[in-house]
């Protein structure tokens, strides 16, 4: 997703080049450098800077570490918990799977948020 670590400064160096290629593999979060290259930003700010996007952007997805909606839900349900905190992901997605609990307790923290987990 491009918050951090070494690609972003390889990306700095190669973004104005048309003549480069980036390949985003799976998801970008919303709000992401990542996603903002995906969604077809002509200009970004990488580190201290506004750069022009010239580069080739290819993303293949399917590949993920994370679980599907449908393992999740199983998943849940066979675990059953008491109450359900969704901590991952977008907030769209989260009412989503939240629906799919409708005889559950179900919290969706923002970021911040503190409560007790019952014991």
């Amino acid at each position: 997703m491009l918050t951090g670590g070494r690609a972003i400064h390889h990306l700095k160096h190669m973004v104005e080049n048309p003549n480069n290629a980036v390949i985003f593999v799976g998801f970008q979060a919303e709000g992401t450098l990542g996603r903002r290259i995906v969604d077809g930003s002509e200009k970004v700010y990488i580190l201290g800077g506004w750069y022009d996007v010239n580069l080739k952007v290819y993303t293949i997805n399917g590949f993920s570490s994370h679980a599907g909606r449908d393992d999740l839900i199983e998943w849940i349900n066979k675990a059953d918990p008491e109450i359900l905190i969704l901590v991952h992901g977008e907030n769209d997605k989260r009412e989503k799977l939240k629906s799919a609990f409708p005889n559950k307790t179900v919290i969706l923290p923002n970021l911040y948020d503190e409560f007790k987990i019952p014991t």
